[in-house]
């Protein structure tokens, strides 16, 4: 990343000039640019952040807004609980189900049995570097399949591999997870710059940061997301933190439809219900097992 950020700026480009004031402005000037007195605006997660601050900054030129998978304003950094309920959720879910629960009777106890054995011994992962061809051994502990669950957690396509992941990790057969830890390390070596200024521009508070921490130590998953708020990381991108204000509530009287998922552990439906208390113009649905994208997929056809 910093090498990324120093090449950027030898190109007369400032990383944090990225943040998300700065889009807000930008559908501003989108709107003048088209001639039309009020915009009506979609955000699903981030996006949802940028609509809000859309609201705070430009509210009078809104019509409408629909927030789907909410991050409100001191949401940015996820709450370890959040993780720790979706997992519950699923594990429930996994219980009840006769097709598996007899290979995974207990989905959390098999999740404390991976856990520990990996923190107990880092598993050796053979790896290819796709950037030098060179065959390598990772030694991957338990943080890695905190990610992986929590990252997948939140995505309905994605999740059903968690209960074979866990299982097989904790009786020691580590061929899926070799797999997924392999994806996981390409993932690394090809993030966008852009993502972590905007990451680091919405920042979050003190009071935030410690609720976070202390949940961290209670949970099973920790607080792996916090990775692109680490005060090192947003350092490399020049800490454009917009401050305390950005992260303030935000009061609007623009009608707002808020969509949520049940099984969304990512943009919990309490997010939006902490949103929506400043809007007293709207109307929060939750999709019953909906996850972080709660609405189903269409696919589009065309025809001759």
């Amino acid at each position: 990343m910093r090498a990324c950020a120093e090449h950027w700026r030898t190109q007369g480009v400032d990383p944090a000039a990225f943040n998300t004031n700065a889009s807000a402005d930008d559908l501003e000037d989108l709107r003048r640019a088209l001639g039309v007195e009020r915009l009506s605006l979609l955000g699903h997660s981030y996006g949802t952040a940028l609509a809000l601050a859309a609201v705070r900054r430009h509210g009078e030129h809104l019509h409408r807004i629909v927030l789907a998978s909410v991050q409100g304003p001191d949401d940015d950094l996820k709450l370890p609980v959040g993780t720790e309920f979706g997992w519950r959720r699923l594990a429930q879910f996994v219980a009840e189900d006769s097709a598996i629960n007899h290979d995974v009777p207990d989905l959390t106890g098999s999740l404390r049995q991976a856990l520990a054995r990996l923190d107990q011994q880092p598993a050796a992962i053979p790896f290819i570097d796709s950037s030098t061809g060179k065959s390598i051994t990772l030694r991957v502990g338990k943080f890695a399949l905190q990610l992986l669950v929590a990252t997948r957690l939140k995505d309905g396509r994605s999740a059903p591999i968690l209960p074979a992941l866990v299982s097989s990790v904790g009786r020691g057969d580590y061929s899926l997870f070799a797999a997924l830890v392999a994806g996981l390390q390409q993932g690394f070596s090809s993030l966008s710059l852009m993502q972590f200024p905007m990451t680091c521009s919405d920042g979050a508070s003190t009071e935030r940061r410690a609720l976070a921490a202390r949940q961290a130590t209670q949970t099973h998953l920790g607080n792996p997301s916090d990775l692109a708020l680490d005060p090192k990381v947003c350092a490399e991108v020049g800490n454009p933190d917009l401050g305390a204000e950005f992260r303030l509530p935000i009061w609007s009287t623009v009608p707002a439809l808020f969509l949520s998922g049940s099984m969304d552990s990512e943009t919990p439906p309490s997010n939006a219900e902490d949103v929506r208390w400043g809007f007293p113009n709207s109307v929060h649905i939750i999709v019953e097992n909906g996850f972080h994208e709660p609405y189903p997929r269409v696919k589009s056809r065309t025809s001759s």
